[in-house]
């Protein structure tokens, strides 16, 4: 089956890489010149619904979005990349350049590890982690 070279389009290959299916939903009912109560009424909701859909970049329905890309053609490749997660971003090294002599001497990471020791106690506490002392 040929794909429409509406999908092939740097418009529709942006949409699914910027992950919104919702635009991509809305570039294929406008192309069809539908409007918002041609869709919803295809695919079984309001014009409001699917106004949301078309708007929304965080899918509440994924069956509705199924639907509606259906309806409007929206290859399922194309759908697919869409709703793909977003690549996680390399973690960032941190790199250390002061001496051991340094680091004890520097007050502020002295406060740093006052506080952050101060704050395992309650931490502990928060997350169930923390053992009552048995009783003498």
């Amino acid at each position: 089956m040929p794909v429409d070279p509406l999908w092939n389009s740097t418009t529709a290959l942006e949409l699914a890489a910027q992950r919104r299916p919702g635009a991509l939903i809305r570039l294929g009912r406008q192309h069809r010149a539908w409007t918002l109560a041609v869709l919803g009424d295809r695919i079984g909701c309001s014009p409001a619904t699917g106004s949301r859909l078309e708007r929304r970049t965080r899918i509440v329905d994924l069956t509705l979005v199924h639907r509606a890309a259906l309806e409007v053609g929206v290859p399922r490749h194309i759908l697919t990349t869409s709703l793909a997660p977003h690549p996680a971003s390399a973690p960032v090294a941190t790199r250390v350049t002061a001496s051991p002599r340094d680091a004890e001497e520097d007050p502020m990471r002295r406060r740093t590890l006052l506080t952050a020791t101060a704050a395992a106690g309650p931490a502990a506490l928060l997350m169930g982690n923390y053992r009552k002392p048995p009783r003498r």
